[in-house]
């Protein structure tokens, strides 16, 4: 709804619907710091990103000082208490560094994500014990062909690799990367013929990769410590066929029954649409739309398939980003 423009109105219709939702999301808070998947249910690195992300959304575009109380009711000291116990610290496991989904949960480059990405945006770096080996996982996690798996010596993955590359970029480490065997690996992502990208090698397209890999791109060329070929387009920043990968999203990944579009999108032609494809094709859509050096913008048909921007590293607007950070700059 936020990449479509459905909040942007000045009398925003959706402002109690927001309200709602942020108070649903609050009430998944546990004591013990962190959020749930539902309410009486334990915290879960997963989904306590997801709530605190779509809480800031919540605020940025609901009743004005919506953010401010938001905020002031998420327990920032025990989410800090939560991450720190969720921390991987055995320094002779191949997972250290990176963290648990939830007690004694799965350690991968996904739950190191969500823990640095809400750390970030809540304003809890630096912080010694949240990143202490963190950008070390990482680098175990590059694998021989360039692309990051979720634990170290597992096939590389397109999602895994935006997770390990914008946990980086959070931190401004790049340095732990190969960067050139990087971009080979995603560069090989987007097929010829289709115009959308794979998750890894001899797989079908999928539009939800749309993001996945389009952000990589995006944070890799914004980097100033990654080092790009001489060859690669960056005076626009484009390193793919950002009109393929439109056409695919906008002709592909509707669907069509019986010559009758049905709303949401999905990963390719003949599936049914969700709400997970459909946030995902939308958010590389919009990354395909701009250019990541001087938001140059490229559309793709009409005018009006411009939808609004998204942050590559956190996948929510840059309003959102810019919001929460003015209101966590009061705060001590």
């Amino acid at each position: 709804m936020e990449l479509l423009g459905m909040f942007d109105q000045q009398d925003n219709p959706y402002r109690k619907m927001l309200a709602k939702c942020a108070e649903k999301l609050l009430a998944m808070q546990h004591e013990d710091g962190g959020f749930s998947g539902g309410e009486q249910q334990k915290p879960h690195v997963l989904t306590t990103y997801a709530a605190v992300m779509a809480l800031i959304i919540c605020g940025t575009y609901g009743e004005p000082n919506l953010l401010e109380t938001i905020l002031q009711q998420i327990n920032r000291t025990k989410l800090l208490e939560f991450y720190s116990a969720m921390k991987c610290k055995d320094v002779d496991d191949s997972e250290y560094g990176g963290f648990h989904a939830h007690e004694d949960g799965e350690v991968d480059l996904r739950t190191t994500y969500c823990t640095i990405a809400v750390a970030s945006i809540l304003n809890l770096l630096p912080n010694d014990t949240l990143t202490q080996g963190v950008a070390q996982f990482i680098q175990r996690c590059q694998g021989f062909d360039g692309g990051l798996a979720g634990t170290p010596s597992c096939e590389s993955h397109a999602g895994y690799t935006y997770c390990g590359v914008a946990t980086l970029a959070l931190l401004n480490q790049f340095n732990y990367l190969d960067t050139q065997a990087l971009l080979r690996w995603i560069g090989k992502r987007q097929h010829r013929y289709e115009g959308g990208f794979d998750g890894r090698p001899n797989k079908l397209v999928d539009g939800c990769y749309s993001f996945w890999v389009g952000a990589v791109f995006a944070i890799l060329i914004t980097s100033s410590h990654s080092s790009l070929d001489a060859s690669a387009n960056i005076h626009t920043g484009w390193l793919y066929n950002q009109r393929s990968l439109q056409q695919y999203i906008l002709i592909h990944c509707q669907y069509n029954c019986n010559n009758t579009f049905v709303p949401g999108l999905c990963d390719k032609p003949s599936t049914a649409p969700d709400l997970y494809h459909t946030c995902y094709c939308l958010s590389g859509l919009t990354l395909a739309q701009r250019s990541p050096i001087n938001s140059q913008l490229y559309i793709y048909g009409d005018p009006n398939n411009l939808i609004n921007p998204t942050d590559p590293v956190y996948n929510i607007s840059p309003s959102c980003v810019e919001a929460v950070s003015a209101v966590l700059a009061t705060v001590p």
